[in-house]
């Protein structure tokens, strides 16, 4: 008996659960990046009293949450191609992570730096000479330590973009005709007996 053909998603549907994934995991992160003030061990913010349950929620989230966030943007990617060309998709994902990694680096990054270079931090009125200091001291470099050097906890930004450049040309021809026959025979492979 042959089984019914699996209802082809059109260019204009929307993947619901894929959105509702990403704010689960940003959440997520966010939890987690909290749950690091209380989880014992000194972080860049550290309380004095410790949790328990935070700290093991911290650990088990610590594993899988960036993966898990890669692995959402991977799919998310997938379903983008469908409606957008090469270009359109690259730029696209050019505004919505470079460009607030930057605004990041130039607003974020040097706060983040001022709260956390003392526990308890120093007092706001040295904020100002502190963002100069920042940017004065600031090298640019090809390597990818520079984005957590200076992006901080926004590094993920540039490597996301990155990865995305450089997996573009595999993944559209994994949606052409040949990548879509490839996937279909792993996809036969993997169903026979031992097959995966």
């Amino acid at each position: 008996m042959r089984q019914p053909a699996e209802p082809r998603l059109e260019i204009k549907d929307h993947i619901h659960y894929l959105d509702w994934l990403k704010v689960l995991i940003v959440y997520g992160v966010f939890v987690f990046h909290i749950s690091l003030v209380f989880a014992g061990p000194r972080w860049l913010v550290s309380n004095h009293d410790s949790s328990l349950v935070l700290g093991a929620f911290a650990a088990f989230a610590f594993p899988w949450g960036i993966p898990a966030m890669f692995l959402i943007a991977g799919g998310d990617s997938w379903f983008g191609l469908r409606s957008h060309s090469r270009v359109q998709f690259i730029r696209g994902r050019f505004l919505r992570l470079v460009l607030p990694l930057a605004a990041g680096i130039v607003l974020l990054s040097p706060l983040q730096r001022f709260v956390t270079s003392r526990n308890p931090p120093p007092r706001i009125e040295g904020l100002p000479g502190f963002y100069v200091d920042f940017f004065r001291a600031m090298r640019f470099d090809w390597a990818p330590e520079w984005l957590s050097r200076y992006g901080l906890h926004l590094w993920f930004l540039g490597y996301l973009f990155a990865i995305t450049a450089v997996c573009l040309p595999g993944l559209a021809w994994l949606r052409g005709d040949r990548g879509r026959a490839a996937i279909s025979g792993i996809e036969r492979a993997t169903r026979r007996r031992g097959g995966i």
